[in-house]
């Protein structure tokens, strides 16, 4: 495909500020591009839907295309432009709590800029889904909707960063089959003598391997996923709490309970009230 010209004297494009997040869902046509020399205060996600994106110059540019995502860093120099006749893409400029920067290390397609791609329809419409709703919220009236507009940005933050986990840190297969094992079966009791067979290993081996590779013990992973899945449950569904808790492997509701708050801060109930307002049950 030939390079698209550049126009050199393109006028330098405004940097929006920012307070915590402005995000918006454009289709831009084959005039559109974006020119910032100096780059922004903030950090930029742009995800394409449809049509086809270039970033950076003649010299050095790189498409995006549906399902990709890039990410921006503050500060760096950019510019970007449809490919084609036309791009739609979903962006959103952002200050990243503390704890965000721990997963968004991507790939870095030049300095300053993350690439990932989605290839799993699964995630694209998670993404696609977050990221509507993110900046619906953003725009609408709830008395703190930048509050759950962040919370929208960091679900897809982290939809992101498992699409590109395996590549970044190289998972052992076996380490990563035990994985899928533990997330495919959180409402069973789970031994790490189970998971050890699942990956072909030894319980010793299989358990200095994992958190070597993972960062974390088998335990401690199995338990995060439970309560991952707890809170989907807790948000999305009407589940009692003594059928959320055996949905995620936990046979007494009141230790289910007591780990959930300790873990997040608040219990079960008062974080599904937090979120009745975003939850498919309020329009049902």
């Amino acid at each position: 495909m030939p390079m698209i010209p550049h126009n050199h004297a393109s006028p330098e494009t405004e940097s929006p500020n920012v307070r915590h997040l402005l995000a918006g869902d454009n289709v831009e046509d084959s005039q559109y591009s974006v020119v910032r020399s100096n780059g922004t205060r903030d950090w930029l996600l742009i995800y394409t839907l449809a049509g086809a994106g270039q970033f950076g110059s003649e010299s050095h540019s790189y498409k995006v295309w549906p399902g990709t995502a890039v990410i921006i860093q503050p500060g760096t120099s950019h510019e970007y432009r449809t490919a084609g006749d036309e791009w739609h893409l979903l962006w959103v400029h952002f200050h990243p709590k503390p704890d965000w920067r721990n997963f968004m290390t991507w790939h870095q397609n030049r300095p300053g800029h993350l690439v990932a791609h989605l290839t799993e329809p699964v995630v694209r419409r998670r993404v696609q889904g977050r990221f509507t709703e993110m900046i619906r919220i953003s725009r609408g009236i709830l008395k703190r909707r930048e509050v759950f507009a962040m919370n929208a940005l960091e679900e897809i933050l982290l939809w992101l960063e498992s699409q590109t986990v395996s590549g970044d840190y190289n998972l052992d297969d076996r380490i990563t089959d035990a994985m899928e094992y533990m997330c495919q079966n959180l409402g069973t009791q789970i031994t790490i003598s189970e998971l050890a067979q699942t990956a072909g290993l030894s319980p010793s081996r299989f358990g200095h391997l994992f958190k070597t590779q993972v960062g974390t013990s088998p335990i401690q992973y199995l338990e995060k996923q439970r309560l991952d899945r707890a809170q989907q449950l807790l948000q999305w569904t009407s589940l009692p709490i003594q059928e959320v808790a055996q949905a995620t492997g936990y046979v007494d509701a009141f230790y289910f309970s007591t780990l959930f708050k300790s873990r997040l801060g608040r219990s079960p109930t008062a974080y599904r009230e937090q979120h009745i307002e975003e939850s498919p049950l309020s329009s049902q």
